[in-house]
């Protein structure tokens, strides 16, 4: 199992597989895109 934490929005889509669960920054929190791209996940953020 790994986890990271997703700083960009184009991450997931090539380390998915890898990937049981991910984090969004407090930097990234307030941002829109990072906010949609967690609800797109499918998995635990």
């Amino acid at each position: 199992a790994a986890a990271t934490e997703f700083l960009e929005p184009t991450s997931p889509q090539f380390i998915a597989d890898a990937v049981s669960w991910g984090a969004i920054g407090a930097r990234n929190t307030e941002s829109q895109i990072h906010r949609q791209l967690a609800s797109g996940l499918s998995m635990p953020v």
